[in-house]
């Protein structure tokens, strides 16, 4: 079934419009104001949804990648930590993805 995902970037906001008639705001306050918790994004560049309709966003401005299962809450850290860098478990601006 379709799923529609709307990620706006000036209101670090990403929104998914299901089937049904219902529109849900999985990340983001929708008013502009970015942050780092789990249910928080600071600059969202890019998603992606896998075959379980799992949505992933990249959360550019708090150098990860979260996943959110369809229905839940918050989000889960796949990738990253929190803080830019050049190691293996850390990110440094991440602008893509691909599942």
């Amino acid at each position: 079934s379709l799923l529609i995902v709307i990620v706006r970037l000036s209101c670090n906001l990403v929104t998914v419009v299901s089937p049904s008639p219902s529109i849900v705001v999985v990340s983001g306050y929708g008013n502009g104001t970015g942050g780092n918790t789990l249910n928080a994004l600071q600059n969202p560049l890019a998603i992606a949804v896998d075959a379980n309709r799992t949505l992933y966003v990249v959360d550019s401005g708090n150098q990860r990648v979260l996943k959110w299962p369809e229905g839940s809450l918050s989000g889960e850290i796949v990738a990253g930590t929190g803080t830019a860098g050049n190691t293996n478990d850390r990110l440094n601006n991440p602008t893509g993805i691909f599942v």
